[in-house]
């Protein structure tokens, strides 16, 4: 899996949610794509008629499992043809048989991106041996990272567990260490 596949999949807006998942891209571009599909939703349903042309699925058969690599999302999975992927991958099929577009992987990823608002200006895909591109990307990384947890957000942490019991010396500690983090700029990449 690419680094901007990994991105793109993970990728969370500012409440913390996933910005691409299967079950908002099979409402965006797969219902549309054929009447037969309009009535069924993962939304709704836990399995849907299956995608694949060559699949003549008349009884829902599509559905989906969690992806253990990214929190949150799913991977969809056929019980009637066995086929299994992800989003990225989806949306590669869906463009070669649907519309006749072959997409590479950095191609599905950056459409995908464009489609729902992903930035991609802030990935860098940098070489290995390009310590000095790794380490601007590092900075810019650490920038961003520092703009998510403030002092402010230290000091009301403490206020709200004043507490002894145990497990808000736990949250305690938690938020020692990640302003700490902040303050040492110790991030994990």
């Amino acid at each position: 899996m690419s680094a901007l596949e990994d991105y793109i999949l993970s990728y969370r807006n500012a409440d913390g949610d996933l910005v691409i998942t299967l079950q908002g891209y099979y409402e965006d571009y797969i219902k549309p794509l054929q009447k037969k599909f309009e009535p069924w939703s993962f939304y709704s349903n836990k399995l849907v008629l299956c995608w694949f042309p060559d699949h003549e699925d008349k009884n829902p058969s599509m559905g989906y499992m969690p992806d253990h690599k990214h929190k949150g999302q799913s991977l969809y999975h056929c019980f009637g043809c066995g086929r299994t992927g992800n989003i990225v991958r989806l949306h590669q099929q869906i463009e070669e048989l649907y519309h006749g577009n072959k997409l590479s992987v950095k191609d599905a990823c950056l459409d995908l991106a464009n489609k729902y608002g992903v930035p991609v200006d802030d990935f860098i895909e940098v070489d290995e041996e390009d310590y000095e591109g790794r380490y601007k990307k590092k900075l810019k990384r650490i920038d961003v990272l520092q703009k998510h947890y403030s002092k402010a957000d230290y000091i009301s942490a403490i206020r709200a567990n004043r507490s002894s019991d145990l497990s808000s010396l736990n949250k305690l500690n938690s938020e020692n260490v990640k302003m700490i983090a902040t303050e040492k700029k110790l991030y994990d990449y």
